[in-house]
């Protein structure tokens, strides 16, 4: 995938990725957090088209099954073993967990909340993976930090603090008087 050449171009990227048509998944605050960090080359994503293998999920549980299934056998046909289904990571739930060594994999199959991007890359050595459906197959799209990742969460880190400062004085202010 090439780096996108508009802040417009980056925003329908990461809707198209996170949201994959389900408008339950729209975030705009996080959209524009994560259009920001692959515009400024913060955060790398490359694609990949994946045939359409008929991959059993059943022994499987919840949602996604096919995709959690090919999901698992990706992982371990690159050489990463399965940590775990359905586990709490990085202030998520990730689908399916991988690693070799210090290095982790979150694989998310189908739409997910936008903000697991920046959240899951804030770990040190973790790759986000995003499989989406595509006809008869799926493109799986591969999320890094990039060349400008220290610089932009840096940036983000300040605005963050500044926002919860502002929200803490706002609910202060709305609890005057209470005891």
């Amino acid at each position: 995938m090439n780096h996108p050449e508009s802040l417009e171009k980056a925003r329908d990227i990461i809707f198209d990725i996170f949201t994959q048509g389900k408008w339950d998944y729209i975030d705009t605050i996080n959209q524009e957090i994560a259009t920001i960090f692959i515009y400024r080359d913060a955060v790398s994503v490359k694609s990949e088209t994946l045939n359409g293998e008929n991959i059993d999920g059943k022994d499987i549980h919840g949602p996604q099954k096919e995709m959690k299934a090919l999901a698992i056998k990706l992982l371990k046909d690159r050489g990463f073993k399965v940590f775990a289904i359905e586990k709490g990571f990085e202030g998520g739930i990730v689908d399916v967990l991988g690693g070799r060594g210090k290095e982790r994999i979150a694989v998310e199959c189908g739409p997910c909340r936008i903000s697991k991007l920046v959240d899951y890359l804030w770990r040190e050595n973790t790759t986000l993976w995003v499989i989406k459906p595509s006809g008869s197959g799926y493109i799986l799209y591969e999320f890094n930090r990039g060349k400008h990742w220290d610089n932009a969460i840096e940036l983000y880190e300040k605005w963050r603090m500044k926002e919860l400062e502002r929200l803490r004085v706002k609910v202060n202010k709305a609890f005057e008087g209470f005891e």
